[in-house]
């Protein structure tokens, strides 16, 4: 399939970032606590839907139509103050995730899902961030054909990438521990297991 067209007009206000504490290391008891207690947060039901955008409206009834196709239910945080300028959003062919991400730059904003079918919309700051954001840890087996050495480099490009607040690699157990932001989390999984 070829790679959805996207255009948008986007914000210049920058993503807050987060200072990455990465460390390669065994386990630590803390590292076992958060296994045990951090449950993994909600997540969007994927949907099999492409969809092509050509709006032009204020960002909440962006967020409604571009939710509304994909079969998803929008909910706005107590804090949100709804712009009335009309924003420019054109998508061409695509997918849930290519088209919300697109949204999110386009308007300011973030998501954070509370259900398969329904997710809050923030104004993108650090504070909501640090406020919203679901957190999760999860840990990750190491294939037999992967080295010890090479799950370490592969954690430690992974965590300096996304800017990880823990990784860690235990050789005792095989396994990969990552604790962050659920998104954050779910992107160093995707990008380690095709490494």
């Amino acid at each position: 399939r070829p790679e959805p067209n996207i255009e948008a007009t986007v914000s210049e206000k920058p993503n807050p970032s987060v200072g990455a504490d990465t460390i390669i290391g065994s386990f630590t008891p803390e590292d076992l606590d958060a296994l045990q207690r951090m449950k993994a947060a909600p997540r969007l039901k994927p949907s099999t839907a492409r969809q092509s955008f050509e709006l032009r409206a204020p960002t909440q009834q962006l967020y409604e139509e571009v939710a509304k196709r994909f079969g998803y239910q929008v909910i706005f945080d107590k804090d949100f103050t709804p712009s009335t300028t009309p924003i420019r959003f054109a998508v061409t062919d695509a997918d849930y995730r290519s088209a919300l991400h697109a949204l999110e730059a386009a308007t300011s904003t973030f998501i954070v899902p509370i259900s398969e079918t329904a997710m809050l919309v923030a104004q993108d700051s650090q504070q909501k961030r640090a406020e919203l954001e679901h957190s999760e840890a999860v840990a990750l087996e190491i294939p037999q054909r992967t080295s010890i050495q090479e799950a370490q480099e592969l954690a430690m490009l992974v965590g300096q990438t996304l800017e990880i607040k823990r990784i860690a690699v235990d050789p005792q157990r095989r396994q990969i521990m990552i604790r962050d932001h659920a998104w954050k989390v779910e992107a160093a999984q995707a990008i380690l297991s095709e490494m």
